[in-house]
Formats: structure tokens, sequence, C-alpha cells
């Protein structure tokens, strides 16, 4: 398998694929921007970033430290039965957990998280969309280790479309509103569940051994400490935006975080296939270089998708959302720190290589803490704005801390001088790009004069000898 195939075939269809669900969202957010209003828009978008916390949280981790240890007992049929069984049991009894505490918290996080005017219905049905998600989640993890792209596909493309479909005809033509998304979410995450359970039935065992338990969550915990200090500062900002402000700015924020997902799917379907490839070479006497060499690639052609977008956000937003044109300056701190924040795929390498998660903490810690404090004293007087300004701020601190203890563990370098490169050429193009959306000119001449820049800065960036050097490594490379 080579670094041509990563980028332009498994990241398209393991990748992708991944992330339906968001794709779904995105599809359907022109409908329902035009159908909701922003405070309902924000109703959906506290409960819809609760269970994404949660779809991190109760799996412990240890989905994702599958990948990385799977390799570990891959060829002794006894011993994969063993981890797998008990991977599988300890998933079960989390999501039994899950729903428990959320029952018996349920007035808490009301008052504390949830508006008031969130209905409890739309929390119930969660319920089932975290958990069904969780124990798919297994199977999945599965479906990629053993590269099975066949039923990785239909787990993920069938529920796909039962949720754009269903959800469009129960919110919109049924006027459910906002319950009919999450009443399609459900039946989506159910189907992907009994299609797992179907095509997976080989990959069930039931077993438990306390010592593989213990080994796995030894990997996996630093790691879930990790991601509870990341997401959980997309709870903080809703708290902070619900507290400071009002429901209508969580509907705003949500439009921004969603064009920003536009390029978040892109570098997260990068991401699934890049990481199983990156564990498969840890042995390889190139690894390094290889490593260093996808940095390159990635930084490259993710500035590129980056600056696309920036240059036609505004339309972006007409078409996604009209009544949310106020929201367009916020866009442009968003991307770079979407850019910013994949580079974690590379920066932490050398820390997965070296088995050593609990340094992972460290990192995410500082992160935590800088976006926490930066947002809330930079709300206070910048609203929106300077909750996008933490994030950028801690998530550039959170990938550099992390290069610095890759370097050190497994001597892994990097170029880091391109990613200034990268935030300056960003930061010019969205000053540029803001001050020409001012301007009074029609559709039919300013997306034109846009097309035409774009042509000049590839033909620009193609006379640089990084990006023409990258471009031919990649073409040719198989290591």
């Amino acid at each position: 398998m080579s670094l041509k195939r990563i980028f332009f075939k498994d990241s398209l269809l393991y990748g992708a694929t991944s992330y339906l669900s968001v794709l779904a969202g995105i599809i359907l957010t022109p409908i329902y921007t035009r159908f909701f209003s922003k405070e309902e828009y924000g109703i959906m978008d506290l409960v819809n970033t609760w269970n994404t916390f949660m779809l991190l949280l109760i799996p412990l981790g240890l989905t994702t430290a599958m990948v990385r240890l799977y390799y570990d007992y891959s060829e002794n049929t006894q011993l994969k039965r063993t981890n797998l069984g008990t991977l599988l049991f300890a998933l079960m009894v989390s999501s039994l957990l899950f729903v428990l505490v959320s029952w018996l918290l349920n007035d808490f996080l009301r008052s504390s998280y949830y508006s008031e005017e969130t209905s409890q219905l739309l929390i119930n049905l969660s319920y089932g969309i975290v958990v069904f998600n969780v124990i798919t989640g297994y199977f999945q993890s599965l479906n990629r280790v053993e590269f099975n792209l066949k039923h990785y596909l239909t787990i993920q493309v069938i529920p796909f479309f039962i949720l754009v479909i269903l959800g469009y005809y129960l919110s919109i033509s049924l006027n459910y509103r906002i319950s009919g998304f999450f009443y399609a979410g459900f039946a989506s995450s159910l189907t992907g569940l009994i299609l797992a359970l179907i095509l997976g039935h080989r990959q069930i065992y039931f077993s438990f051994d306390f010592k593989a338990l213990r080994g796995a969550l030894k990997y996996s915990v630093p790691l879930l400490i990790v991601l509870v200090f990341l997401k959980f500062t997309s709870i903080v900002d809703r708290i902070i935006i619900t507290h400071l402000m009002d429901l209508q700015s969580v509907g705003e924020f949500s439009i921004v975080t969603r064009i920003s997902s536009l390029f978040q799917l892109a570098i997260s379907s990068f991401a699934v296939a890049w990481i199983p490839y990156a564990m498969s070479v840890i042995h390889h006497g190139k690894r390094n270089s290889i490593y260093a060499d996808a940095f390159r690639y990635y930084l490259t052609g993710f500035s590129l998708v980056a600056l696309l977008i920036t240059l036609f956000s505004k339309e972006i937003i007409i078409f996604f959302a009209p009544d949310y044109l106020n929201v367009e300056a916020l866009v442009y701190f968003m991307l770079p720190t979407t850019l910013i924040g994949g580079l974690a795929h590379f920066m932490g390498l050398g820390i997965i290589v070296s088995k050593k998660s609990s340094y992972f903490i460290i990192s995410a810690l500082i992160s935590f803490v800088i976006n926490v404090s930066v947002s809330y004293i930079l709300a206070l007087y910048l609203g929106l704005y300077g909750i996008v300004i933490g994030s950028f701020v801690a998530i550039l601190s959170w990938v550099l801390i992390e290069y610095r203890i890759s370097h050190h563990l497994a001597g892994i370098v990097y170029q880091v001088r391109y990613i200034l490169f990268s935030l300056l050429g960003l930061g010019f193009l969205s000053v540029l790009t803001f001050l020409f959306n001012q301007l009074e000119i029609s559709w039919m001449t300013s997306i034109p004069i846009k097309f035409l820049f774009l042509l000049l800065t590839a033909l620009f960036a193609w006379r640089s000898r990084m990006v023409r050097r990258a471009v031919a490594q990649l073409l040719r490379r198989k290591p």
C-alpha cells in the first residue's frame, strides 16, 4: 500500500463514508436553516454536541486503541477472541452505565447545559442514538484494521440514506420540526447496528479477561482523557455562549462549525485511512521519512482546500444559511483552526509509536486550560469572536506541544515553518476576501473574478519547488 493510495483512494472510500452522518447534516442544513428558527437550530446543536461528546466518552477509548493494539494479537486466534470479546463486553457495560447515569442526572443536565426549551423527547432519543453507535463502532473499527471495505461501506451508506430521506420527510413533510431529525437519527443508528451485527456476527466473541481489559485500558485511558479534554471544550463553548449570550448565538455558532465541517470532513476522511497505514509502517526502515512526506502532502493539499473554502465562504453561507451572513468573518477563523487541528494526526505519532499515550495528557490539559480561559475572557468583550479565537490558540498550542514530545520520543522531524507559511497565506487571503465581499458586485461578476484569482494562485503555487516536489513524490512513491 502506498501514500498515493492513502491520499487518493482510501481517503475517499474509508474516510468519506466514516463521516456520512456529518455529510447528512451538511446536506440537510440548507433546508433546516430555511425552515427552523435560529433558536431551534441552537437546540439541535446543543443536543448533537452532547451526543458527540458521549460517543467519545462511552467507549473508554477502547475502539481507538484497537487500531493500534490489534496487530499485537491478530495472529493468535485464541488471543484475538479473548481481547475482542473483552472489548465488546466492556462497551456494552459502559453503554448501560451511560443510560443509567444520564437518567439519574437528567435534571442537572437540563438546568446546567440544556436550554429549558429543550424537549425531554430529544434527550431520550439521544440515548438510543448514542448506544447504537457505540456498539456499531466496535464492528467498524474491526472493518478498518482488517481493511474490510465492503462491510464498512454497507454499514455506513445505508443508514446515511435513511437519515437524509427520513430526516427530511419527518421534519419538513410531516412538520415534526427538530423532533423529526432525531427520530430519523434513532432509526438510522438502529439500522446501522443491525447491519453491523448481521455482517460482523463472526466477530462476536463471548469472553472476558480482566488482564486483557487492563492492558487495553492502560493504553486507551490516556487517549480517553485527551479526548475528554479536547472535546469537552465544545461543551464549555456552548455553556459560555448560552450563559453570556443566547440560543440565537448558539445557532449562529452552529452554522460556523457546520461550514467548517465541510473542511473537517475532508481532513477526517484522510485521517481514517492514514492512521491504520501509519501504524502498519511502524517497523519500516524509512518510517520517519514516510511520516514527514505525508505531513508535507497534507499541509500542501489541505491548505489549498482551505483557500478554496475561504474564497467562496460568502457564497457557501448564502447557499447553506442565507439568514446567517453575519457569521462570515467567524468562518475565516475556524478554517485555520481546523487545518491546524488535523496536524494532530502527525504530531502525535511519536507518542503512539512509543505506546506512551500518557504524554497526550500533557498537551490536552494545557490546550483545555488555554481554550476555556481565553475563550471566556475574550467572549466577554468580543462575543463569538472570542470563542473562535480561543479555539485557534488552544489547537495551535496542542499540536506544537505534541510535536515536541513526539520528536523527543521517536525522533520524528517535520518542517514546522510550513505551518507558518500556510497560516500567513490563509490570513492574507481572508482579509482580501472579506474586503472584496463588501463591494457592491453582482454574483455574475464576483464569482468569475474569484475563479480567476484561484487560477492565478494555483499557477503561482505550482511554481513553488515545494509543491511540485510534493506532487511528484506522491505520484510515484510506494514505500
